[in-house]
């Protein structure tokens, strides 16, 4: 996952289902106007919020998850599951990852729950 994409997986009878989440999250422009730095600025941070809700929602139906990437994007969702008590009861892991393929993320989450 990074901060615009995020591949959802579920493994159900040794197969893979993958779903996909995309943010609106816009990379900042170089602007001169504070008002209008400070406007995108609230707007950027209301988009990835709703963003990380979005794959929150989805990930408290399930007892173990495992969230990999690049990005420290990673590490800002499990922060903020952890600030709701909804988590506490799910086995959430972290794991930095290079970029992967669509084959790729497979193979490593069908290894991870191998386990």
């Amino acid at each position: 996952m990074d901060h615009s994409n995020a591949t959802l997986m579920e493994i159900s009878m040794g197969k893979i289902l993958s779903k996909s989440l995309h943010s609106d999250v816009i990379k900042k422009e170089e602007i001169d106007n504070e008002d209008t730095h400070e406007i995108q600025g609230r707007e950027e941070k209301q988009l990835k919020l709703a963003y990380f809700k979005s794959i929150s929602d989805i990930v408290r139906n399930y007892e173990e998850v495992i969230v990999f990437g690049p990005t420290d994007a990673k590490n800002e969702l499990l922060n903020k599951m952890k600030e709701m008590y909804r988590f506490d009861e799910i086995n959430i892991n972290i794991q930095t990852t290079d970029k992967m393929t669509a084959a790729q993320k497979e193979s490593f989450v069908l290894n991870y729950f191998a386990k």
